[in-house]
């Protein structure tokens, strides 16, 4: 009778693919705090377009300042949308067992997004540097079945 004990080889298979989904969550994070930053352009929106200030406000705030404001919220955008699509693309190299060095690579961006993306990145990095996973992305993995 065949045993139907799981191999080590299956066990951190299991464990990669649990990684690729918490990358695929990660990443769904990054994407939502980048959003985030929109809540900060309205104001110096208005600002821009003459708007009178707020009664409580006092006098509207410069133009330069409203000007870095929006700087500020473009760039906070694209950086977590930046880390969200880095985070996609780590989780399918992970998925398919391809270009360990991309993902830890890819884990260094990971690492900013403290707790969570800290944790990510630690224990990635770990399970990356063991002989047995590094065996498992220098073997041609078998093709992901269709979605």
């Amino acid at each position: 009778m065949p045993s139907s004990a799981p191999t080590p080889t299956t066990n951190w298979r299991r464990w990669l693919n649990i990684l690729a989904a918490l990358h695929i969550l990660a990443a769904l994070l990054a994407a939502a705090l980048g959003s985030a930053a929109f809540l900060l352009m309205p104001q110096p929106l208005r600002v821009l377009q003459g708007a009178p200030a707020p009664d409580w406000f006092g006098s509207a705030p410069p133009e330069w300042m409203a000007i870095l404001l929006l700087l500020l919220a473009a760039i906070l955008i694209l950086l977590g949308w930046t880390v969200a699509v880095c985070l996609v693309i780590a989780a399918d190299c992970l998925a398919r067992r391809r270009r360990r060095m991309l993902c830890l690579v890819m884990e260094l961006n990971t690492v900013v997004f403290f707790p969570v993306g800290t944790l990510l990145a630690v224990v990635t990095f770990l399970m990356l540097r063991r002989p047995s996973v590094r065996a498992l992305f220098q073997v041609s993995p078998p093709p992901l079945p269709p979605v």
